[in-house]
């Protein structure tokens, strides 16, 4: 039963929604410029009506990775940063495609760059980055004069020092993010080196207490003496930062000569980070399309990478043309980035790439949006032999046969047998998961409106599993037997046994001459049957509601309001908000269907902020209008779990 509150409209009043992170009404991530900046921030802060929206809340999904294995760190550099990617909710865009990251399975470390004093990544890099496995830095960094006086304030005794890293500890623990990139581009005073030393190990030290995977990288710049020269390898005029911190990154201008020299002095080669400029500005090859040269020689000697500012594919080709050139630049460094697998309990992906146009924003349908806080666990980076395209606007994969202009068909051979085209495999996902203790697991997939399913194979240490989705029955693949499960959710559901528990290794899409398309692909360990369940209420509030006249169309007005909600299920994987609108109080607490609603927004925190909502003006349309918000809380197979239903009546203003 919804709950009905009663506003009297007032334009004139300001809006209540207010603080640091709130911009056009909306909430941001956005950076710290100064050390009073700094030291005035404070988590949970009641003056800042926009912090608590955007914090992170999903968990760093752990990879396995290699010991001695070599790693890759993305610096993201474009334009000065917080872009779109500052909206906290999505932006609204004229462009087809927002710049993210797609191929993360081979990347270990991303760093949000700015030349901000203190970069806070925005929350859906952070999410996004985490739902793939991947650590997510912000960045420190001083510059020339300005700089140079601030590192001389705040390295002038321990104390300071000690509050400077105490307060970078708790940005990263409030806001969720995993470590820190210190960048000093200004000299600093030979009395102050000493001090800084200690910053670095002290905080590296204080984000090790928080989360022992937890990264201080030091990036290439000041020396040990003080001097702002950069280096470009690892030696003993920079070695002191080198031992308190994680890794170093270094500068791009280097040779292979400094590369030799760097993996020598290192203590352990992978924490070495051969700096990369895609732009190409003094580095090894030139940048561009040739980075995977300069990689594929830090690679020869043995170091991690660091490939700074990947956004040239965006900046360089536009949203247009980005997909497929961002593609063709990722698939240059594909042997080069090794895949790592998956440690998870379980996978769910509905393959939201963060953009797309069929999102239903302010209730208008087929405009552009992009929010990186929708992406998904992405597949890997395939080969050649077959194409995965993510769709942005039905958030379906698509697994296609490569354009090598041969006709798929069957041909008869000269001694009279019929050759049939060889099936193809499209790796999808390198998972470690463990099956139930009687040694099954549950793949869950829906296609893309008619479309066939692909055929998938799990590869596990026991051995390969063959899945028809598809076909009902009992089968047989190996040692396995793979069995047909009946829900009434539009899910094809196959469980998978084998007579000892055993891990997952690998997933793969095996393809015919037909291109497939799947929306949804769940893998849970035992056997799990979907099945829509009895949707439980949930508690909904609405706060800090500010009214205007659209001065474009003068007889609505305009909504803005916080939406307040507690999600009744741990499952739930995000909250869907949706609206309706009316002007007769007798249709306001009827129950109304969810068909008759719009739906216009995500959360993935306990609450959402309506921006200027668009609704029926009183003076209009009569003293009984009303907005009924309704908020559908969301797990897996996009089943809804539990929901809540709040009317805000209004009238006019007299």
């Amino acid at each position: 039963m919804a709950q009905s509150q009663t506003f009297t409209v007032d334009v004139k009043r300001p809006s209540q929604f207010t603080g640091r992170s709130v911009q056009s009404g909306l909430p941001v991530t956005l950076p710290l410029d100064t050390l009073e900046d700094l030291f005035y921030w404070e988590p949970n802060d009641s003056l800042d009506k926009g912090q608590s929206y955007t914090v992170a809340i999903i968990p760093h999904c752990p990879k396995v990775i290699p010991s001695n294995g070599v790693k890759t760190l993305v610096c993201h550099d474009m334009k000065g940063g917080y872009l779109e990617d500052r909206f906290v909710q999505g932006f609204k865009s004229d462009k087809p495609v927002g710049y993210h990251i797609q191929y993360w399975s081979g990347i270990d470390i991303f760093v949000y760059f700015s030349h901000h004093f203190i970069t806070i990544p925005p929350v859906g890099w952070i999410n996004a980055g985490h739902r793939n496995g991947v650590t997510v830095l912000g960045t420190f960094i001083t510059e020339w004069t300005e700089g140079a006086k601030r590192c001389r304030e705040f390295l002038s005794c321990e104390a300071l020092w000690k509050a400077t890293a105490n307060r970078l500890v708790d940005i990263a623990k409030f806001y969720g993010f995993d470590g820190w990139l210190l960048n000093f581009e200004c000299a600093i005073e030979p009395s102050k080196v000493e001090a800084l030393q200690q910053f670095v190990k002290y905080l590296r030290d204080q984000m090790h207490l928080l989360d022992k995977n937890a990264k201080v990288i030091w990036y290439d710049s000041v020396t040990c003496d003080g001097t702002l020269a950069w280096q470009n390898e690892l030696n003993d005029k920079n070695r002191c930062f080198y031992e308190v911190s994680d890794g170093i990154f270094l500068n791009y201008t280097w040779t292979e000569k400094q590369l030799e020299n760097s993996r020598k002095a290192s203590t352990t080669p992978d924490s070495v980070y051969v700096g990369i400029d895609v732009f190409g500005r003094g580095c090894f090859g030139g940048g561009g399309f040739n980075t995977s040269q300069a990689l594929a020689v830090a690679r020869r000697h043995g170091l991690s990478a660091a490939i700074f500012a990947p956004g040239w594919v965006y900046e360089e080709f536009g949203a247009d043309k980005f997909a497929a050139e961002n593609e063709r630049f990722w698939k240059l460094l594909r042997n080069l980035t090794p895949n790592y697998q998956l440690a998870v309990g379980s996978l769910s992906t509905q393959f939201c790439p963060g953009y797309g146009q069929k999102r239903d924003p302010n209730g208008v349908r087929g405009q552009h949006w992009y929010c990186l806080n929708w992406q998904d666990t992405m597949p890997r980076l395939t080969d050649d032999r077959l194409k995965l395209s993510i769709s942005e606007s039905g958030n379906y994969l698509a697994v296609v046969k490569p354009r090598s202009g041969q006709k798929h068909q069957q041909r008869e051979m000269a001694d009279g047998t019929v050759s049939t085209p060889e099936l193809m495999t499209a790796p999808l996902f390198e998972l470690k998961m463990t099956s139930s203790s009687d040694g099954s697991v549950t793949v869950n997939a829906k296609a893309w409106n008619d479309w066939p399913l692909p055929k998938l194979k799990l590869l596990t240490d026991v051995g390969e599993c063959e899945i028809i989705l598809g076909s009902a029955g009992t089968r047989k693949s190996g040692d396995f037997v793979v069995e047909d499960l009946v829900n009434d959710c539009n899910i094809i559901s196959r469980c998978i046994k084998h007579p000892k528990v055993f891990c997952i290794e690998s997933m793969k899409a095996i393809v015919d001459i037909n291109e497939k398309r799947v929306t949804f692909l769940e893998v849970l360990p035992g056997r799990h049957v979907p099945k829509q369940p009895i949707i439980a209420p949930a508690p909904l509030t609405c706060t800090f509601i500010d009214w205007s006249v659209d001065q474009v169309h003068q007889k609505m007005l305009l909504l803005s309001c916080s939406l307040n909600f507690i999600k009744m299920s741990r499952n739930t994987q995000h909250s869907e908000i949706l609206f309706r609108l009316g002007s007769n109080s007798s249709n306001l607490l009827g129950g109304a269907a969810v068909s008759d609603f719009v739906n216009f927004g995500r959360a993935y925190t306990d609450r959402f902020r309506v921006h200027e909502l668009s609704i029926n003006n009183p003076k209009f349309e009569g003293p009984d209008c009303f907005v009924e918000f309704l908020v559908r809380h969301v797990g897996p197979a996009n089943m809804t779990l539990s929901e809540g239903r709040i009317s805000v009546k209004y009238a006019e203003n007299i």
